[in-house]
């Protein structure tokens, strides 16, 4: 499927950041029901989690932890599998500096913040510093990934920084750098702070092309993309325009209105460097949430994302233990049927808007 991303515009996203201290976890997930739901939703590709925020593989690793709930069970290659046999082209999960696992097994990698607290303690997700051995750690398991399955592409999540860092690392890294100590007030004044927030800028630039560098050199073919809907969020997360070289397209998820959708689609737009972009966002109210979006809401959604040439990709949360909603499924089928019918159409550039409109 080369080149699958610029005919794929009906995209899914299971949401699958699932633990495995309790045996019923993923205990109802079925790989062909999962499929036969891509079916009946339309949906052109998949992106279809190897690793998830919680740090444990669905695949037998080597390196990481592999979910301990699947006992052995590669879930992963099952779904992958069923996929292809469907002709539904498939995108690998990869959580980048969210890792509980590693957070929890490997302390000295975690973030840390000024107050020198953990980022992500007492938090759902634990953070790992890319400045720390976990960078090796995580090139080890992209290696292992790219490696052993077929997909036609790799998506790497949460390629920012959510805190600002002062590890052991980082003071080290910054110091072998500039010659001096990681500033502990922010001062947009202050020459040595700017040259910190351009280091960290500068850090995740490397770490998320080392990453992109190693998945490309195993599997060329494959696209690679980190998530996007960071670059329009403030200085803390340590986002600049030169992460956009590291992937093939941009595509990221947001859950604001339409306003937020039509901005967000014309900055990934004038900053992709391949085309279509992807406009990502939650079948339920937000992330978590029990209560759906109305047919009609999402109807405007995808048009909204097909009237900036971008593909729409829906995210559907995944019950604990595996089960799914097919009926939601059936309705993204029924809005996609009728949406694409102008695929056929898309594509072209933005006409500049005249200063008198």
């Amino acid at each position: 499927m080369k080149n699958w991303y610029q005919k794929a515009f009906k995209r899914s996203v299971i949401d699958m950041h699932i633990e495995d201290w309790d045996p019923v976890f993923l205990s109802r997930f079925d790989p062909k029901e999962y499929v036969a739901a891509l079916k009946l939703a339309r949906a052109d590709s998949a992106v279809v989690y190897a690793h998830s925020h919680v740090g444990h593989s669905l695949y037998p690793t080597k390196i990481g932890h592999p979910h301990a709930c699947l006992k052995g069970r590669d879930l992963f290659k099952e779904i992958t599998d069923a996929c292809h046999a469907e002709g539904i082209a498939v995108v690998a999960y990869y959580s980048l500096v969210f890792n509980n696992w590693a957070y929890k097994t490997h302390p000295d990698w975690r973030i840390i913040n000024r107050e020198g607290r953990h980022a992500g303690q007492g938090e759902r997700y634990g953070v790992c510093c890319p400045n720390s051995p976990y960078a090796e750690f995580v090139l080890r398991e992209v290696e292992e990934l790219c490696g052993g399955y077929d997909f036609e592409g790799i998506r790497f999540d949460m390629t920012f920084w959510p805190t600002v860092c002062f590890c052991s690392y980082c003071r080290k890294k910054f110091m072998q750098e500039t010659k001096q100590d990681i500033p502990d007030a922010v001062d947009w004044n202050s020459p040595v702070w700017t040259q910190f927030q351009r280091c960290r800028e500068q850090w995740m630039i490397d770490f998320a092309r080392r990453v992109t560098e190693t998945a490309k050199r195993i599997k060329p073919s494959a696209t690679v993309e980190h998530q996007a809907s960071t670059f329009p969020l403030g200085w803390q997360f340590g986002v600049s325009a030169g992460l956009r070289d590291c992937n093939d397209f941009l595509q990221g998820d947001f859950y604001g209105g339409y306003i937020q959708q039509s901005f967000v689609c014309k900055l990934l737009n004038n900053l992709t460097l391949k085309k279509p972009i992807g406009y990502e966002t939650s079948l339920a109210t937000h992330i978590g949430a029990n209560y759906y979006k109305t047919p009609d809401y999402l109807m405007a959604q995808i048009c909204g994302a097909m009237a900036n040439h971008a593909a729409f990709v829906f995210i559907d949360s995944i019950d604990p233990t595996g089960a799914l909603n097919l009926n939601i499924y059936k309705t993204m089928g029924n809005l996609f049927e009728q949406t694409a019918v102008y695929e056929p159409y898309l594509g072209g550039r933005f006409w500049p808007m005249s200063p008198f409109i």
